[in-house]
């Protein structure tokens, strides 16, 4: 596919875009467009700092939830741009040098795959793509471990042809959990092919830091929400939401209990 138009989606929180690794890796490109959604709660000069950088800019006004985020630059991109592929990023993912030349290349190799997903490490290893069994998803070692009917990922790095929200949106229920694997859940009942591309970028996995509980609270109760949401299809899935959130709570008081000790 020769002819195609690359822009990026990133979604930007509660910080200027001059402390976010992605946004400062794409203001130094002029191969790639821009659009910042900013779902954040005060003014943070985003809209100055896109305005100097050559970037599209979206006020959501607030935090008004990943899901609605995506779906409006989404729109704002068929409606105001020629762009034939996005890719989605997250304000704290630090892309590699090769990133978009990994991308280009498999896109031209791959005119029938709408779906690429690259390499994610975190400070713990591989955090996408990953794998998924009914509603468990979990880390791989390696690549090789995936198939077409395992495969899940995260969204920050995932690049997607645009043509696929001809007759799709992401659902609006979801607020920020679980709304890149009901994605690709969605994409896969409908055989869409996804196709891992050998480039590694590198994300601040919030979930990883557990330091203040009451935060950690917090964004628990986000999780269950968005959690319960994906598991709601079926009986088998809402009983194992149920079971999984209760160890998820334990295990959560026992390391916060565990760190008072210390």
């Amino acid at each position: 596919m020769e002819n195609y138009n690359l822009y990026v989606l990133l979604v930007i929180y509660n910080q200027n875009g001059s402390d976010s690794p992605a946004c400062e890796v794409l203001r130094t490109r002029n191969d790639v467009g821009v659009l910042v959604v900013d779902n954040s709660t005060a003014d943070y000069h985003n809209a100055e700092y896109c305005q100097q950088n050559g970037f599209a800019y979206l006020s959501m006004d607030g935090n008004k939830g990943l899901s609605k985020a995506y779906n409006r630059g989404i729109r704002y991109l068929k409606e105001h741009t020629r762009a034939t592929h996005i890719v989605l990023l997250d304000d704290d993912t630090t892309l590699g040098d090769d990133y978009f030349s990994v991308l280009r290349q498999a896109i031209i190799e791959n005119p029938d795959t709408r779906i690429f997903l690259p390499l994610v490490k975190d400070e713990v290893g591989y955090l996408s793509p990953c794998r998924i069994n009914g509603y468990a998803v979990s880390r791989i070692q390696s690549p090789k471990e995936l198939d077409r009917i395992n495969v899940t990922g995260i969204n920050s790095g995932m690049a997607l042809a645009l043509s696929i929200f001809d007759a799709y949106q992401y659902d609006e229920t979801y607020f920020l959990d679980y709304i890149d694997h009901a994605f690709l859940r969605d994409m896969k009942r409908r055989g869409e092919p996804i196709r891992v591309i050998g480039t590694t970028l590198q994300q601040r996995f919030s979930g990883n830091d557990h330091s203040n509980y009451q935060a950690t609270l917090t964004r628990y109760s986000l999780f269950k929400r968005d959690f319960r949401l994906f598991c709601s299809d079926t009986v088998k899935g809402k009983v194992y939401a149920d079971a999984f959130l209760v160890i998820r709570r334990i295990r959560l008081f026992l390391s916060a209990h565990l760190r008072r000790k210390k």
